[in-house]
């Protein structure tokens, strides 16, 4: 199959409950609706996109989040198999709801970011969506950082280099450090 195929749709967060089910933060509310019709996704382990089959799933009220419970998914040490692994969708007829900032804020994944104040602070491993403001989720060492998509925010995207440069309000990063 060829990359283009496939749409990220999500990270799997933490494990819910004791029965292999793993909570879902979706990359965009559209998606609850495409997921609720499929029998299987793909999650990225190891750089493989792997076939998970769906037993039962469940969407949040404000559609960007669920919990899904996979056919070979049964015991809490197999969810931490695929923890923090990435979910995607097998289609490209399949288009993530915009936000205003860009038109290609998916396209932002894997970029280095760059904080006026604090240099490079790591690189950008998903984009969350949710109905009030798009969230990057960048990776520095262990650590999460969580930075709104605002315009007042992102100061500029280099996609030569693919680095996003950010102006991080005061003490937000301090946060996650």
């Amino acid at each position: 199959m060829i990359e283009a195929e496939f749409i990220f749709a999500g990270k799997i967060i933490k494990p819910q409950g004791f029965k292999g089910e793993v909570f879902v933060a979706l990359s965009s509310n559209s998606y609850s609706q495409f997921l609720k019709k499929k029998k299987f996704v793909f999650i990225e382990i190891k750089d493989e996109k792997i076939p998970f089959f769906i037993e039962n799933i469940g969407i949040s009220a404000d559609k960007s989040t669920c919990v899904i419970k996979f056919e070979d998914i049964q015991t809490t040490e197999h969810t931490n198999q695929i923890l923090n692994c990435k979910i995607f969708l097998e289609d490209k007829n399949l288009k993530p709801s915009k936000k205003p900032v860009s038109n290609d804020v998916y396209s932002l994944i894997g970029y280095k970011v760059v904080d006026t104040f604090h240099g490079e602070i790591g690189m950008v491993d998903t984009i969350f969506e949710n109905t009030l403001q798009s969230i990057l989720i960048i990776k520095f060492e262990e650590k999460e950082i969580l930075i709104p998509i605002a315009e007042e925010i992102i100061q500029k995207i280099d996609k030569k280099n693919k680095t996003l440069f950010i102006n991080a309000p005061k003490g937000l990063i301090e946060l996650y450090l």
